[in-house]
């Protein structure tokens, strides 16, 4: 046991020296982190308080829809905002028109040779 945390003290005093020989990977390595952790934060923040945290209501199962305005019945063609099929409906086509664009697109992608391709930029 004493000898994997000497290796590991070992490992971590060679990381030191090789940061402290570059700065810039270093400030690069540290801000990637601030980064990943920022988002990773602001992330969580925004899925907690939209769909984790509970409603502020007595019985929020009970609540169908807080708002319907005249604008979104026109835009949604007089479909009811609660008809769960006609929803799944139209997504399932949308998933159909856009894999049938992704397959047109990559046979035409395996049609092209790559060395052609190059050359000619």
């Amino acid at each position: 046991m004493s000898s994997q945390l000497w290796s590991v003290c070992q490992d971590i005093r060679f990381g030191g020296r090789q940061l402290r020989r570059s700065p810039g990977f270093f400030a690069a390595a540290v801000a990637t982190l601030a980064l990943g952790i920022g988002a990773n934060t602001a992330m969580f923040s925004l899925l907690y308080g939209v769909l984790l945290k509970p409603l502020p209501f007595d019985q929020p199962e009970r609540l169908i829809s807080v708002w319907n305005t005249r604008l979104i019945q026109q835009l949604l063609f007089d479909v009811a905002t609660t008809d769960a099929t006609t929803f799944v409906v139209v997504s399932l086509f949308f998933l159909v028109v856009a894999l049938v664009a992704c397959l047109i697109a990559a046979r035409k992608a395996l049609k092209v040779d790559p060395v052609t391709a190059l050359a000619a930029q």
